[in-house]
């Protein structure tokens, strides 16, 4: 094959199964020009182009079969009458007319072109010829030049190209090492082409060619992300030009005066979820040193994303050079033998073979034969992705590396990219928080859970029903609990005395507002149970009670958190004044210590406080903005007691719906318009990154809604304590799990993915997903390893936060205890402070007998929310009892609020 030297050989799926055609890269040593050359060989056939013979050679047959055997160099030639259009005033094949063409910035960047053979035709081994007499010679030729056309000879030193990843696609990238610049090619007709040919070799093949990079200063800078600085010489008084000027920013390419691509080597052409990349390596020689980065290109027209510097590259990393601060390293001490030269020589996509399937596990070499692996790959994000990289590090040859003789150094990098326009979230959550104290006792081992993983990009978020009336909720208005809550939250805001609660008052349900509030949760939706004890009771745990300026003087300090419902309607009822439909930011339901003692112009005696929305926006420590919408179940009226706080439809009519499974599409139908109004509205503000937490009683309702939704990433489901979990997560004993965690096969009316979260209830999982938003706000990446629920067992939570347990088992909250002095229990204790103290109210009352029974009474789940029960007409008929003193003619008691059989 005439040429001297060859870099790379990259073959280009052909469309047709007789065929060959490989995409050709190297140079011609002491002769030039020459084309950009492909080669085309037909299978099956010998140097001559006849059936191969059977009874031939193992090589022979081994070539044939891949079409090695007969074939030939074909060079892209330009029509005659284009030339001009390329800025080549004289069309002359002697002459590097295709040098001129990538340094003249006004020439066009689009033209046709078509790849013809030499009349050279090798005529197998038996006929030896050396390369000076193949095709080599011929390019400029005249006699050569095809009719109407001429070859587009120029420098040949092309040292890598890059082959589309779509096998569908005919094209590729060619990088121009001596002049610098990147060239793009397709063979526009290359089955008809081929088809036409009828077996034999083609006339010539049809091409468009794009020029993607020139090779002219000011056409390419690098963005360094801040780093490094300018190489530039003005106000320099070193006459070797060895210092570099610290007022310039390194965002050009390091060699002095010039912005444009250096001596491009290496290059791989990438495709992820995100578009197409191309990633360059520089050849050696560079004083600077030589990079690798990325370039970004349309997937369509090969062009590189335009960014507001025009023309934009990636820094990746840098090696060698000799005015290079760091081309002395070595890996090995003393190997240096000066910075001279170093050269990246090409990357590997490899992010199929450590990416992980949705279970957990790794694709098997099975899952990865033909295109899969190349289809996992497009699957990714870029900053999913993972590259392997090559360095030829000729500096590290001394020392013992010349001692034993060894080939000078190299490395091998693994690297990831990312540039940005991804934020990466942590979703924590947690649902169906009423408990009993057997569940209360694991809240601390959540709070330290929750700490443990907590970092700038954190939101924590409930799925409703964060309390229930019982003996927990009753022991919270213990009047021993009221110093209990003092001291509790002014510990945990680090109040000193001159600033402190000292009047908070002690009612029932206050204890589950408190444990709420030191958990930190960042909003919650509203449950079923939340209206258990009656909307007047809800709205006097979630609301602060102020008694003029000061601390000392507040009762209650409320939920610092919204709660949220898009489908309530609370205008009729006593929680009215703490509602606004107003999108507001999470932020703006709280009361901090210092509005608290100023009782701030938000309101002065309470009523005007906001605790109630449809949505609001939520924002991570790093300054990531989320929105979050609640949404309520629509059959709240039948399994709770609202009171005059209405569900309703979106035309604003109430809605009065039993459940009924016959009737689930109809309800989601007329849910997802309700919240879809919150999507839109945080959409036009600007927030495209949107989880809806809700609390439906039943996951399929939730998978339903998801499917009749636009926009909403993430779903957090509560009511149903649905378990979700991978192969590789630790459950409870006794728990299965019953789809995977996160659920990710629900498409959203767009056709993009909705993720579903959801763990058990009563504190026995902190859910954890990690996930990556692109800059269109969908997810695009779920990182299995570090999601899953995480069991708050005591066992659990010290294995994975190495706390140590006390004697009963437990961990040890003290402050001069095993654990003295760690971060983990500085505000889990204060929630163990707030459970023991409702542990003493409960022990307390454990004495009194209310009443004997020899008879089972119905309490569980799935008869008392769908039939009458011996125990929930015991439970009326006392209430019924208690009230006929006040002429009672009939009492009623909700299904949802018995927990259990006796």
């Amino acid at each position: 094959m005439g040429q001297t030297g060859y870099e790379k050989l990259l073959p280009i799926n052909p469309g047709h199964p007789d065929y060959v055609v490989i995409v050709l890269a190297g140079y011609n040593h002491e002769q030039e020009p020459a084309p950009l050359k492909i080669y085309v060989g037909v299978k099956g056939k010998d140097a001559d182009g006849n059936d191969v013979d059977t009874t031939g050679t193992d090589r022979d047959a081994f070539l044939a079969r891949n079409g090695l055997l007969h074939g030939k160099i074909y060079g892209m030639a330009v029509a005659n009458n284009d030339y001009a259009d390329l800025g080549i005033d004289v069309v002359d094949p002697t002459a590097k007319m295709f040098d001129a063409y990538m340094k003249d910035a006004d020439a066009a960047t689009e033209f046709s072109a078509k790849f013809v053979a030499t009349s050279y035709q090798w005529g197998g081994f038996d006929k030896p010829v050396a390369v000076k007499d193949t095709e080599m010679m011929l390019w400029e030729d005249a006699a050569e030049q095809p009719v109407g056309h001429t070859f587009f000879n120029g420098d040949t030193k092309v040292e890598h190209p890059a082959v589309d990843p779509d096998i569908t696609k005919f094209r590729w990238v060619q990088n121009m090492t001596d002049e610098g610049g990147l060239i793009g090619i397709e063979l526009t007709d290359l089955v008809a082409e081929l088809t036409a040919a009828n077996g034999a070799l083609p006339d010539a093949l049809s091409a468009d060619v794009t020029r993607i990079i020139a090779a002219i200063d000011g056409e390419m800078t690098l963005e360094t992300g801040d780093k490094g600085i300018g190489n530039g010489l003005d106000g320099l008084d070193d006459a070797d030009n060895s210092k570099a000027d610290a007022s310039e920013t390194a965002e050009v390419h390091i060699e002095t005066g010039q912005a444009k691509m250096v001596a491009p080597d290496g290059l791989m052409w990438v495709k992820t979820a995100d578009g197409d990349f191309l990633i360059v390596d520089e050849d050696s020689g560079n004083d600077y040193g030589e990079r690798k980065y990325i370039i970004e290109i349309d997937s369509d027209t090969m062009q590189p994303v335009e960014t507001e510097n025009g023309h934009e590259g990636y820094f990746l990393a840098q090696a060698g050079g000799s005015l290079n601060p760091r081309g002395d390293v070595a890996s090995i001490p003393g190997a240096a033998s000066g910075a001279t030269s170093a050269e990246f020589s090409g990357s590997w996509n490899v992010s199929a073979l450590v990416a992980r399937k949705e279970d957990g596990s790794f694709y098997t070499k099975e899952e990865l034969t033909g295109t899969k692996l190349q289809e996992v790959n497009e699957s990714l994000a870029l900053n999913e992705s993972t590259f392997i990289g090559v360095l030829q590090h000729r500096s590290e040859s001394g020392g013992q590396v010349e001692e034993v003789k060894a080939d000078a150094g190299g490395q091998i990098l693994a690297f990831n990219i990312d540039l940005g326009g991804y934020t990466e979230l942590q979703l924590l959550h947690a649902t169906d928080l009423e408990s009993g104290f057997e569940q209360l006792s694991t809240a601390a081992n959540m709070k330290v859970l929750a700490d443990f993983y907590s970092n700038s990009d954190t939101l924590f978020i409930s799925s409703g029903d964060n309390f229930i009336p019982g003996a927990y909720f009753n022991a919270g208005g213990d009047a021993s609990m009221a110093t209990i809550y003092n001291q509790a939250f002014n510990d945990f805001y680090g109040l000193d005395d001159s600033s402190q609660y000292a009047d908070l008052r002690a009612e029932a349900g206050f204890a589950d507002i408190a444990i709420m509030n030191l958990l930190e949760i960042d909003a919650s939706v509203i449950g079923n149970h939340e209206f258990d004890a009656g909307a007047s009771v809800f709205g006097d745990m979630i609301t602060h009670y102020p008694r003029g300026a000061g601390l000392e003087n507040d009762r209650w300090i409320g939920a610092q958190f919204p709660y949220l419902s898009a489908n309530l309607d609370f205008s009729n009822s006593g929680l009215a004044d703490y509602y606004t439909d107003e999108i507001l930011a999470g932020s703006e339901f709280e009361i901090t210590p210092e509005e608290a003692a100023a009782v701030t112009a938000k309101y002065q005696d309470g009523s005007g406080q906001k605790k109630l929305a449809p949505a609001a926006v939520l924002t991570t420590d790093s300054g990531e903005t989320y929105g979050v919408i609640g949404v309520t179940t629509p059959y709240l009226a039948s399994i709770s007691s609202p009171g005059l706080v209405e569900v309703v439809n979106a035309d604003g009519t109430r809605n009065d719906t039993i459940y009924n499974s016959d009737t689930r599409d109809a309800e989601m139908t007329e849910l997802a318009k309700l919240v879809q109004v919150q999507v839109d509205r945080l959409e036009a503000s600007g927030v495209n990154k949107i989880i809806l937490t809700s609390h439906l009683q039943d996951f399929a309702y939730e998978k339903l809604l998801a499917t009749k939704l636009d926009g909403v990433d993430i779903i957090i489901a509560g009511g149903s304590d649905t378990i979700l979990a991978n192969d590789a997560d630790d459950l409870r004993a006794g728990d299965v799990a019953v789809d995977t965690y996160p659920v990710t096969n629900i498409l959203d009316l767009s056709g993009n993915n909705t993720y579903l979260v959801s763990t058990d209830g009563q504190f026995n999982y902190l859910g954890r997903l990690n996930a990556t938003f692109d800059s269109a706000g969908h997810v695009v990446f779920v990182d299995y390893e570090n999601s899953a629920p995480i069991s708050t067992e005591t066992e659990n939570v010290a294995a994975i936060t190495g706390l140590k347990v006390d004697s009963d088992g437990n961990i040890d909250f003290a402050d001069d205890g095993l654990n003295a002095g760690s971060s983990l229990i500085e505000k889990a204790s204060i929630i163990e402070d707030v459970v023991n103290g409702l542990e003493a109210v409960a022990a307390s009352k454990d004495s009194n007998v209310v009443g004997l029974t020899d008879v089972y009474l119905e309490g569980r789940r799935s008869k008392v929310r769908t039939e009458e029960t011996n125990l929930g007409d015991l439970s009326a008929d006392s209430l019924l009892h208690a009230t006929r003193q006040f002429d009672t003619v009939f009492a009623f008691k909700n299904g949802g609020g018995i927990r259990s059989e006796i």
